[in-house]
């Protein structure tokens, strides 16, 4: 009877254990490209999420790519909406470098300088 009850305490352990490292797992792929991003690829990415922030239409996507080092991102404007009497955006944000690709909905809102600022996940 105790070694059956240590079999399964055992199971409930490898089991909270795989669910926790896929859960961290998933959480550093999403910011893997990122990781290996270059000044050049993030003046690229700033430049066209600003430009998709300011100009964008709903579901109009605006792309870069970074001839020298192959990264790549895309954004796609999923809506514009108000929150907290701030204009605010949803984006569709995909990111590749080499290997590494990610992807997620982020919300950004213009705060007071008239910079885009994420304020993270958009609420699903």
């Amino acid at each position: 009877m105790v070694a059956n009850w240590k079999k399964i305490f055992v199971l409930v352990l490898l089991f909270a254990f795989v669910t926790s490292a896929a859960a961290v797992g998933f959480r550093m792929a999403e910011i893997m490209p990122a990781k290996y991003f270059t000044e050049e690829d993030w003046a690229l990415a700033k430049k066209t999420v600003n430009n998709a922030l300011e100009k964008g239409k709903m579901d109009e996507t605006f792309s870069w790519r970074n001839d020298s080092t192959g990264h790549r991102g895309l954004y796609r404007v999923l809506n514009s909406l108000e929150v907290d009497q701030k204009q605010c955006r949803d984006l569709l944000v995909l990111h590749e470098a080499g290997q590494a690709k990610a992807n997620g909905k982020y919300r950004f809102c213009k705060v007071e300088s008239g910079e885009w600022k994420t304020i993270g996940k958009t609420p699903e």
